[in-house]
């Protein structure tokens, strides 16, 4: 059996300037520099394992010159998307390029970063790396792409949305939301409210077991709570989603170690009293933070690492491999029932091109496509069954931080801004067209989402009036800043560039533009260190106090932005008091339009997500968060 080991070396990284000629790359993969920086390296060795004498192994290196680079405006719009059996011709011939006898010399010709992530998927499959198809026709297996390497296992610790929906399918907690976006409940069968909404009385559900055999309890519940609040947990969100409850900030403070307000009352029945009515709390505490973990999983393993990530969902976690993939297997005494799939495969890949093109050789049946794959996909009629637009609870925004940047305590300057965007065309540059503008911060499908709220109308010439009676007439006097948005997110790349064009010809503002790390720029924005960036917020749970009261109310954890107004915590105070969802909806809303009139923040965009799914993939649940578990999906073998 032939297997081939394949090492991609780019020289961007390892070459800072032309280096003088050298000796090529040896089979060690030690690089001696002889290429020019940009040049792409890809080293293959074809190993016969089962022979022992004669040429056993055969080598070629293949040696591309740099190509032409895209510049950052480049995209869908700059070059027509090629086809799939293009991509497809180009894929096997720089696949056969890499496999030839090292008597013949290597080609030198011109080659893109696409090409070689085609030449690797490629690769991959003829020579069975991660199995390839050979294994794909398991019926049971799903196969579905993994775009970042899992931030953690400890659901206490869980903020970033791949990771979620990774877990989700190994951790339950009291309620999750179903495929229609309403609250259910999960591992709770019901539950009670006082007439004073401070008191919740949960019935656990019977029958429910640990995926060590070990039966469920309501104590399990309470220490899960009380270990996320642990100081050292370290849990960023556990006090957020937990807020509320009797004896919480002694907890957080290290000061007890204990929930005064949760009490298990029997092995089934949790008692749960707030300090105050909540009445979006069974919505929150869906939130992994909120998770249940098995104790003695954790006391043996001392953290949670893959021993110990235990918990009572369709799916237990078989196997995590570091930067290659994530095995989950079916749990059959999940209390729901034999989930339908036997197993699910996440292969680790962290660029944006190489999934679409592990889709067409067939080596995934489930991932996301960026939009120019998407655009192209929608026009080949054989790909209709596989595409899947599916609208998400987030929305994209402008920050302009006044408490960092003086200009921006202007009123004026900031309805200036508004008044000289065009959100229609950032949505069309930047999206084509798949996502939609925002009016307020409540996305469509939410409660309280606002079809009439109306954003303000671009208007240059009350935007220039605007900024001048702020000081700046025709921008004179206002500082050069810069709008710093997330790497690897190239809609909201595009989007930068489109409002510092329209920002320097309407207003005669001038703005630098600086993408900054994932982690970096999640990090520098909780630490208020930028005055000026493009944010995301997505729905933790579906609930408008999930938007407005956790992001814009005066004082709170994730208030990130400087914003305060005395008007806006008054109703979002009472709204998240109220038990009724009838009686919030109309607060919440009012409390939108005022924050949206302050220019609170500047929204731009709703998102949603677009999804290839194979045919075959049948039953498959997504909601306004996220993928859901995946209990009912099934393989249709026939099809397959």
């Amino acid at each position: 059996m032939q297997t081939t080991a394949i090492r991609i070396i780019t020289t961007d990284s390892i070459i800072p300037t032309p280096p003088a000629r050298g000796r090529p790359v040896p089979a060690s993969g030690r690089v001696v520099p002889r290429y020019p920086a940009g040049s792409i390296i890809l080293h293959c060795a074809l190993r016969a394992s089962s022979t022992k004498t004669g040429n056993a192994a055969g080598k070629s290196t293949v040696h591309y010159p740099p190509g032409p680079r895209a510049s950052p405006l480049a995209g869908s719009a700059a070059r027509p998307p090629e086809s799939r059996q293009a991509k497809s011709r180009r894929a096997r011939a720089a696949l056969a390029r890499t496999h030839m006898p090292d008597s013949i010399p290597a080609p030198r010709s011109r080659i893109t970063r696409r090409d070689l992530l085609a030449a690797l998927a490629g690769a991959m499959a003829a020579a069975g790396c991660g199995r390839g198809r050979r294994a794909a026709a398991r019926a049971g297996t799903l196969r579905y792409v993994m775009p970042i390497e899992p931030a953690t296992l400890d659901p206490a610790l869980l903020t970033e949305g791949d990771t979620i929906e990774l877990l989700q399918n190994v951790y339950e907690g009291l309620t999750a939301f179903d495929k229609d976006n309403r609250v259910v409940p999960v591992l709770a069968k019901s539950w009670d409210v006082s007439p004073d909404g401070r008191t919740y009385t949960f019935r656990l559900r019977g029958g429910v077991r640990f995926h060590n055999g070990r039966p469920l309890v309501a104590a399990d519940v309470k220490h899960s709570w009380e270990r996320s609040l642990w100081p050292e947990t370290r849990s960023t969100s556990a006090a957020t989603y937990l807020d509320g409850i009797l004896g919480l900030k002694e907890v957080v403070e290290g000061r007890a170690r204990q929930l005064q307000g949760v009490q298990a009352v029997d092995e089934s029945v949790l008692r749960v009293r707030l300090d105050r009515a909540r009445g979006f709390f069974v919505q929150s505490i869906a939130y992994p933070s909120c998770w249940v973990v098995c104790r003695e999983a954790l006391e043996a393993s001392g953290r949670v690492d893959q021993r110990a990530a235990v918990g009572t969902e369709t799916i237990r976690l078989a196997e995590y491999h570091h930067g290659s993939r994530v095995v989950l297997e079916a749990n059959p005494d999940y209390h729901g029932g034999r989930p339908r799939l036997d197993r699910i495969q996440r292969p680790v890949v962290t660029d944006r091109q190489t999934p679409h093109v592990l889709y067409e050789n067939g080596e995934v049946d489930i991932c996301r496509a960026t939009v120019p794959d998407f655009l192209r996909d929608q026009r080949d009629p054989a790909m209709k069954e596989h595409l899947h637009l599916a609208p998400q609870a987030e929305v994209s925004y402008l920050c302009m931080h006044p408490r960092l940047e003086p200009v921006f305590r202007k009123p004026d300057v900031r309805q200036a801004f508004a008044r000289a965007l065009d959100k229609e065309e950032i949505v069309r540059v930047a999206t084509h067209g798949l996502w939609t503008t925002a009016a307020g911060l409540l996305p469509p499908g939410l409660p309280g989402h606002n079809p009439g709220l109306a954003p303000p109308a671009r208007d240059p010439r009350a935007a220039r009036e605007l900024l001048a009676r702020a000081g700046h007439p025709g921008g004179r006097g206002f500082p050069r800043l810069t709008l710093v948005y997330p790497q690897n997110e190239s809609e909201i790349g595009a989007a930068a560039q489109v409002i510092r064009s329209q920002l320097q010809e309407v207003l005669g503002i001038t703005l630098d533009l600086q993408e900054r790390e994932g982690a970096t720029f999640v990090s520098d924005r909780r630490a208020e260190k930028m005055p000026l960036y493009i944010g995301t917020w997505g729905a933790d749970y579906l609930d408008p106090q999930n938007f407005l009261s956790t992001l814009l109310r005066s004082g709170v954890p994730l208030n990130d932005f400087g914003y305060s107004n005395p008007r806006f915590d008054a109703l979002v105070d009472r709204a998240d008091s109220e038990p009724d969802m009838a009686t919030r909806i109309p607060l919440y809303q009012e409390a939108d339009r005022i924050a949206m009139q302050d220019v609170a923040v500047l929204t731009l965009f709703y998102r949603a997500t677009p999804l290839l799914v194979k045919p075959f993939v049948k039953d498959w649940e997504i909601n306004l968060i996220r993928i859901l578990p995946h209990l009912r999906t099934r393989i249709d073998t026939g099809a397959r």
